[in-house]
């Protein structure tokens, strides 16, 4: 069980890191001459909409970003924040999936500590934000 989290971290950080160098594609493509920044915004503007897909199945019900498919450089700009803004959505998935595993795997208390935990909710209390240790 373990490994096959181990496995699913190591997923989804690599998709992570994927996003963000899509991000840093589609902003080097701001410089490039028309023809060229063309191409590769064709090229990444369909990557944005499977990635929108898999992040969004992945968080469940969220908004609907208008799709685009412009080759202008506030289009590079634009498309570089929303890989960004999903990998950033993924690593809240992530920190969640992390909090959730080591919950599972935490000692559980007996006696007055379950009773006194108990009080305080279910113990996924730690999966209300994103961040699960998140001092802010």
């Amino acid at each position: 069980m373990k490994a096959e989290m181990e496995a699913i971290k190591r997923q989804m950080e690599g998709i992570i890191a994927l996003l963000l160098a899509l991000a840093l594609v589609a902003e080097r493509a701001c410089g490039a001459p028309l023809s060229v920044r063309a191409k590769v915004l064709s090229l990444l503007w369909p990557a944005e909409q499977v990635a929108r897909g898999y992040v969004f199945r992945a968080l469940g019900p969220a908004v609907l970003l208008p799709s685009d498919d412009g080759e202008t450089v506030a289009d590079a700009q634009d498309l570089a924040l929303r890989f960004r803004l999903l990998a950033f959505a993924l690593m809240g998935v992530a920190a969640r999936l992390v909090a959730a595993w080591r919950l599972d795997e935490a000692p559980r208390p007996s006696g007055k500590a379950r009773d006194a935990a108990g009080a305080m909710g279910s113990w996924n209390f730690a999966l209300a934000s994103p961040w699960p240790f998140d001092t802010s």
